[in-house]
């Protein structure tokens, strides 16, 4: 009787356990930690660098992959745009589809994708073909997925819009939990009606893989120790976090701290911290931040 007893003691306590984990939710890289619960004690590591010029700064969306033999034009005109806009713009790579899925075996085995994020954005935005691009998230011509050679022009049409939104990036990192954090200061500049959202997002310069090619100007059919700038590593979630509903009243600050756990490959000095303002209704960003993670 008392090991009948026992035995279903321990069925119930692992059914209970199983419905337990069951029931946990899956948290995205970079987690983030509850706004009432964070310290924020530590050491300023870096600050906002697209704050000091006063107006717009545009994000740039590069979908791409390390299959695919078109990506690395793209590439060399998202990084002569960088030279003509300068802190007016940010790049983010974003490797996602059949072009960026790793290898069983070979020189692409390697995985850039941060998912599900990437490929619910390729879903929603209708990206379909590589490389493509995103300007602010913006529709032109009906559709979000421009084109390489019309970067450009969709950004001159855009960035000398007076910026509704700034926002300033502090970085900080808490030695004694041993993980870094963003302090994210939105500041909105008119009177706006809307839902919006803050999205955050870790980039990362320097990555040393293979990359596919097709342009003899640039490189072999495949380039072995291909430098992989702007990618993007990890997302505070999806969608981001709700920062403002309805009617939001000129000279509005949010404060949002939002936690970063890096991973074990990451260069931390690679490492930038961007923050997006966007309308949730129509995804449009209103304004972009990067501050660098680690700059001690």
């Amino acid at each position: 009787m008392k090991n009948k007893l026992y035995n279903n003691f321990i069925i119930i306590s692992l059914l209970i356990l199983s419905s337990y984990l069951a029931s946990c939710d899956k948290i995205e890289e970079p987690y983030k930690y509850p706004d009432f619960g964070y310290d924020s004690t530590g050491v300023e590591t870096g600050k906002t660098i697209t704050d000091t010029i006063g107006g717009k700064v545009i994000l740039l969306e590069d979908y791409t992959g390390h299959t695919c033999v078109n990506c690395p034009k793209a590439h060399v005109k998202a990084h002569e745009l960088l030279q003509t806009y300068g802190n007016k713009l940010i790049v983010m790579a974003v490797h996602q589809g059949t072009f960026a899925k790793p290898e069983n075996s070979g020189d692409f085995t390697y995985d850039f994708r941060v998912l599900p994020s990437v490929d619910d954005w390729a879903l929603t935005f209708g990206i379909k073909s590589y490389p493509a691009g995103m300007i602010n998230r913006i529709k032109f011509n009906n559709g979000y997925s421009v084109g390489y050679t019309s970067w450009n022009s969709s950004i001159t049409d855009i960035i000398n819009e007076p910026p509704q939104v700034s926002i300033k990036i502090t970085n900080i990192f808490n030695s004694t939990h041993n993980r870094y954090s963003s302090k994210i200061v939105t500041d909105f500049k008119n009177d706006l009606s809307g839902n919006y959202k803050l999205l955050v997002c870790i980039l990362e310069d320097g990555i040393v893989k293979p990359q596919k090619n097709n342009d003899a100007t640039i490189g072999g059919s495949v380039i072995l120790d291909y430098v992989h700038n702007h990618v993007l590593r990890g997302v505070n979630s999806t969608w981001g976090i709700p920062i403002g509903t309805d009617n939001i009243s000129a000279g509005t600050k949010i404060i949002k701290w939002v936690g970063l756990r890096t991973k074990a490959d990451w260069i931390i000095k690679n490492l930038s911290v961007v923050a997006l303002v966007y309308d949730a209704g129509d995804y449009h960003i209103l304004q972009a931040a990067m501050a660098p993670l680690d700059i001690r």
